[in-house]
């Protein structure tokens, strides 16, 4: 696993165990549903334009691009697998709670998906 944060990014004012738990559920989505040729999960974070994207990629087996609304449900899979289907659903829950939105990427080789924030400085969300 590799780590890409890039300097600079600001700070996000928002839920700290929330956000850690989505970043985890995508990374070991990564590596649960990569398949047997995955060897990289990368995880970067980095300020686009007026936002914040933290990204998890891997270059392990790729979803069909017509699957990624099933991806999002709670309890369903693309294909059979040995997880809840909670994983990316609450990922997306966490991103929605913070004004932000998931992207799923798929690609011919790996995957990747995206929380993607408005920018730190713009960000209004109420901290317990």
């Amino acid at each position: 696993m590799t780590a890409d944060i890039a300097l600079a990014l600001g700070t996000m004012k928002g839920d700290a165990t929330m956000l850690r738990e989505a970043l985890a559920n995508l990374a070991d989505n990564a590596v649960q549903h990569g398949g047997p040729n995955l060897s990289t999960v990368t995880i970067r974070a980095l300020r686009e334009n007026r936002s914040l994207r933290l990204s998890v990629s891997d270059d392990g087996q790729s979803l069909d691009p017509r699957a990624t609304d099933l991806a999002l449900r709670r309890f369903t899979q693309p294909s059979e697998t040995s997880g809840s289907g909670l994983g990316l659903p609450i990922a997306k829950a966490i991103a929605t709670a913070h004004q932000g939105r998931l992207k799923i990427i798929p690609a011919p080789k790996g995957f990747r998906v995206d929380l993607i924030f408005p920018s730190p400085d713009t960000l209004q969300i109420p901290v317990n």
